[in-house]
């Protein structure tokens, strides 16, 4: 896994990139958000491709906004 892809309501996906950022560099991994408005997802990749998994079992989405 490269990445992971977050949904979100429409018209949210910069405050999404802005959450899975926060949480990502908490837990020590990090990386980018890509977000188009409107688009309704948020595309996170860690700058080491194998953190991704990591960071998808690590983090509970639950928790998110």
């Amino acid at each position: 896994m490269s990445s992971i892809i977050l949904y979100c309501r429409t018209g949210f996906e910069s405050d999404c990139a802005a959450e899975i950022q926060f949480h990502a560099e908490q837990l020590g991994f990090f990386g980018f958000a890509k977000a188009s408005n409107g688009a309704g997802f948020v595309e996170f990749s860690c700058y080491q491709a194998e953190h991704s998994q990591a960071l998808y079992q690590a983090i509970d989405f639950r928790q998110l906004v």
